[in-house]
């Protein structure tokens, strides 16, 4: 079949399919097109006279092809090409000149870029360093009201430096009296910035122009990175966490509200989700105009309280999706066959409690008052601290999986009570045997409650020197555990503002990811009605909501209504009290978690003990559990349906197929249980219908002897 659309362009002139495919893109061609194969470079019309920033390569064989570009407009790296075939239609000998014309050309490119940005940084250096500093009567900075943070001036026209992150001047930025802006022919603009202010500290700002960041600066105190443009703020945004991994980054937005897809927004939106950080946008008043977008315009309009309102407002956007392949031109599908990027198995959460705490995540820890969470978290400490058998040691409804250091902030509690409450936990010493690994400071008796948050002059809220020792310590000595009881005494501000309660959470998430530890914040529940529900529990907790959302787990502590605290103690045969019987789970979580309600009765030293086994198993005692969990893998196996110990089988994840007295148990449990069972050779793994041996069965069972079939339709045959 005969392509018409490729045989009428191949009848005009070669030259003048170039100088259509240039135009298409906008690109004024040169008046001379040579097809030689060489790199050529031309001036471009509105340039200044004797530049030369576009440039094409062209070659007028049998598949006449041109790659071409603009170093001013288009950047370096930015660039176009054209062929008068369609790629499909290449022979194979055809496809190799293509590949390999496409690929020298992207080395002369490089090599011209490197050349460019060399020469570039020289001649910045020389004017940088002969350039006397801004006036402050400058046109520019009068009218736009901001003083000339570390700016020089040269022929009139201010003089911002392009830095990267090592320090080095990468290029210029002249901006004249009128406002307008021009960079250093070859000044290398992405991932690079101009500085405002001191870069130490915890937080900084990024914004696109000088003007804005002057503002911010002058407004908050903090160091402001100028990335010159929206398309520039993701790079500078990534290079600044790259340095700075711990750091607050706050990504301030230009508005621009009357431009389509709004530009501003939508570019510093992508910069605070690539790298984590909060997003902070300009409140403008009504009746702003069409040129009224960045914070310097905000401060003209509605003064300097405007724009620390709106920094204080910043929020962290909503994580971008995982990106699919949307770029077409780099599209290919054999490198996205899922055998090359799915081998092996992926890697499991590590958990510091099954179900509920998870290691290296940030959590909080809702009760209360006079409920008791501070003699749990001292009871989940000893077990972390000093380790555990996971068939025998729980807390908070799971069972304990990860050992090593603990660090408990005790903000109310004295050294007597801790004392005398490690004594209770601990009545074998096993802290002397593991010295160091437990750490619990109680404020009280060790000099006062420190500040881990204040404020700035401007209202803006920041960490202190407090809290970033405290951090270095703790990355230092890698705990398994952080937790500080409460928080709210250390985080002195008012935690019902979303912008507060999400500074905080941000600070909880940095030291988990910092030290790879569980790190919990002990917090307040309001006095209410009485709770029946997770989700009531999860409503009551104090504080914006900002605090709960910012943290992937929270847990919640409950009292029971009187009329069920006495039955529960009837059941047990214990004497009733107020708060004697209390409720607790998981109100919140961003990963899998065992949402079942675990209920606890207190003991004599005031410890929150789970009683809900003995609850719901009606007094069902661990040997006779043993036995009853023997009899349904006995049964299961005669009736061709065994049970597995883990998995789709596993006797957690078929527990409804148990007897009623299992069925309350957790999976964790059930699985425990069932491996006691194995090592005690009460029931054993058989081979069926496969290569793995994990059947269970009793010796001598029918799967046991190697005789046993599959009912079926059973689920013994996934």
């Amino acid at each position: 079949m005969i392509d018409f659309n490729t045989t009428l362009r191949l009848v005009e002139p070669t030259e003048e399919l170039f100088r259509r495919a240039m135009q298409e893109v906008g690109i004024a061609p040169p008046g001379e097109i040579i097809a030689d194969g060489k790199r050529h470079r031309f001036h471009l019309p509105d340039d200044k006279w004797k530049t030369e920033n576009g440039y094409y390569q062209a070659w007028a064989d049998e598949n006449p092809t041109i790659i071409f570009g603009s170093w001013k407009d288009h950047g370096p790296g930015n660039w176009h090409k054209w062929t008068a075939k369609k790629e499909v239609e290449f022979t194979a000998a055809e496809r190799e000149a293509y590949r390999q014309r496409i690929a020298e050309s992207k080395r002369l490119q490089k090599e011209e870029e490197q050349r460019r940005h060399t020469e570039c940084r020289g001649k910045s250096l020389f004017i940088w360093n002969n350039a006397p500093p801004a006036r402050e009567d400058h046109p520019y900075l009068v009218r736009k009201n901001v003083k000339g943070h570390g700016l020089k001036e040269w022929k009139d026209s201010l003089v911002a430096p392009v830095m990267d992150m090592g320090g080095t001047l990468q290029g210029l930025q002249f901006i004249g009296p009128d406002g307008s802006k021009n960079f250093k022919a070859g000044t290398a603009i992405s991932g690079h910035f101009s500085p405002i202010g001191d870069f130490t500290g915890g937080a900084f700002l990024i914004a696109e122009g000088y003007a804005t960041g002057a503002t911010l600066h002058e407004v908050t105190g903090y160091p402001v990175a100028v990335a010159f443009n929206a398309g520039n703020l993701k790079p500078v945004s990534e290079a600044f966490r790259a340095q700075y991994p711990d750091a607050a980054l706050i990504v301030c937005a230009d508005d621009d509200h009357a431009t389509g897809g709004n530009p501003g927004l939508t570019k510093a939106t992508e910069a605070a989700q690539a790298v984590g950080g909060f997003l902070a946008v300009p409140c403008f008043p009504e009746g702003r105009g069409a040129k009224d977008t960045d914070f310097n315009d905000l401060a003209r309009l509605a003064g300097l309280e405007a724009v620390m309102a709106s920094i204080s407002a910043a929020t962290t956007p909503e994580p971008k999706p995982t990106e699919t392949i949307s770029n077409t031109s780099q599209l290919s599908l054999s490198s996205w066959a899922v055998e090359n990027y799915t081998q092996g198995d992926p890697e499991p959460q590590k958990m510091l409690v099954s179900g509920r705490f998870p290691l290296g995540k940030p959590g909080l820890v809702a009760a209360m008052g006079d409920t008791g969470k501070g003699f749990l978290f001292l009871d989940l400490g000893v077990k972390v601290a000093f380790g555990c058998d996971v068939l025998k040691h729980e807390a908070f409804g799971g069972l304990v999986e990860a050992e090593g250091p603990v660090v408990i902030i005790a903000a109310e509690d004295d050294a007597p009570t801790i004392h005398s409450r490690i004594n209770s936990l601990d009545p074998t010493g096993r802290r002397f045997k593991y010295p160091g690994r437990l750490i619990i400071v109680p404020l009280p008796t060790a000099g006062g409650v420190p500040r881990f948050l204040d404020a700035n002059k401007y209202g803006s809220l920041q960490e202190t020197d407090t809290f970033h020792r405290m951090a270095d310590d703790l990355e230092k000595l890698k705990p398994a555990l952080i937790c500080f009881d409460p928080m709210q005494p250390l985080f002195p501000v008012d935690l019902n503002k979303n912008e507060n309660g999400q500074f905080a959470a941000t600070l909880l998430s940095r030291l988990a990811s910092r030290t790879g530890a569980a790190t919990i914040g002990a917090h307040h529940m309001k006095k209410t009605g009485e709770i029946n529900s997770l989700a009531e529990a999860r409503e009551a907790i104090r504080g914006a909501s900002a605090l709960v959302d910012g943290c992937r787990f929270a847990y919640a502590l409950w009292p029971v209504s009187e009329k069920d605290g006495r039955a529960t103690c009837k059941a047990l045969k214990v004497d009733y009290m107020a708060n004697r019987v209390v409720n607790g789970g998981i109100v919140k979580s961003n990963g899998p978690a065992d949402r079942t309600v675990t209920t606890y009765v207190r003991n004599d030293f005031g410890l929150l003990v789970d009683r809900t086994f003995e609850i719901k198993s009606r007094g069902t005692r661990r040997d006779e559990a043993d036995e009853i969990l023997v009899a349904a893998i006995t049964t299961a196996a005669a009736t061709g349906r065994p049970f597995t110990r883990t998995g789709v089988n596993g006797v957690g994840q078929r527990r409804h197929e148990l007897p009623e007295a299992l069925q309350c148990f957790g999976r964790e449990r059930l699985e425990s249980m069932a491996q006691t069972l194995l090592d005690s050779n009460k029931v054993v793994t058989c081979l069926a219908n496969g290569t793995t041996v994990k059947w269970l069965d009793v010796p001598g069972g029918p799967f046991a002897e190697g005789r046993g079939s599959f009912e079926a339709g059973s689920g013994g045959r996934k």
